[in-house]
Parts: C-alpha cells; structure tokens; sequence
C-alpha cells in the first residue's frame, strides 16, 4: 500500500494463496472486502498503521474487489482474482 493506492491494485491468484498487503505508507489503511464502500463482510483488516500487514487466504475461486475505507473517496481500491490450481 501506498499513500493512496494498491501496488498492484489487481492480481491473480491460485485457490489456497494467501494474500499480504503491507503499508508501506505514512498513514493507517485498511483492506475491506467490497465495493462502492458497501462491506461485503468475506474480510476487513480493520485499521493497518504504517508498517504493518493484514493476510488473508483465498479458498474460493472468484473475483475479489476491494477498497481503503479512509481512502476510497480517493480511489484506492483493488481487485483479487481467484484461478483454478494448474
């Protein structure tokens, strides 16, 4: 995480992948599972300060959006794309 943005804001991911974002920025974030700011309640980090990280493992196949409730207001959101095993 960025100050304002996922780097990447979207990945693919195989079905058992967990998933760790860490703030790298120099103010709190949070990952919640969503969108247009409407939780879907799959997962929430909760507030990450800087330096921290949040996981989550990804069982399902499927599309994952989600967003920085601080920042939406500015865009920051992202997407995990959930694949098949190969």
């Amino acid at each position: 995480m960025g100050s304002q943005s996922f780097t990447p804001s979207s990945i693919e991911v195989e079905v058992g992948t967990t998933v760790t974002w860490t703030n790298g920025s120099s103010v709190t974030h949070t990952v919640t599972s969503g969108t247009d700011g409407d939780h879907d309640g799959k997962f929430d980090s909760g507030n990450i300060s800087p330096g921290s990280q949040f996981s989550y493992t990804f069982n399902e196949v499927g599309t994952y959006p989600y967003f920085c409730v601080p920042h939406l207001n500015l865009g920051m959101t992202g997407t995990v794309t959930v694949v098949e095993s190969s």
